[in-house]
């Protein structure tokens, strides 16, 4: 469901619903790029980070495990795109 919110552009909505299930599923990835995606799509990159960042602790704390590579490759991604969008 969130990810059809987000595929329909309801940013909010698509992370309200993302996370709810992460606080159900607290280590699965899925829920936690939706809403990382949704904040990005939204221009939010310091909350998207700051939700990376908070999930990557989460796991290595309580599992001893980083996150898989697509969470942090999305916001490098955002992140070229916004410095190369700025410096034209």
């Amino acid at each position: 469901m969130a990810e059809a919110l987000l595929q329909q552009g309801l940013y909010v909505a698509a992370a309200e619903v993302a996370d709810a299930a992460a606080e159900v599923h607290e280590f699965r990835e899925t829920p936690r790029r939706i809403a990382i995606d949704a904040c990005l799509r939204e221009g939010e990159f310091a909350e998207a980070y700051v939700r990376f960042l908070c999930y990557e602790d989460l796991l290595r704390r309580e599992v001893g495990v980083s996150p898989s590579p697509a969470i942090p490759s999305m916001l490098k991604a955002w992140n070229s795109t916004t410095f190369q969008a700025g410096a034209r």
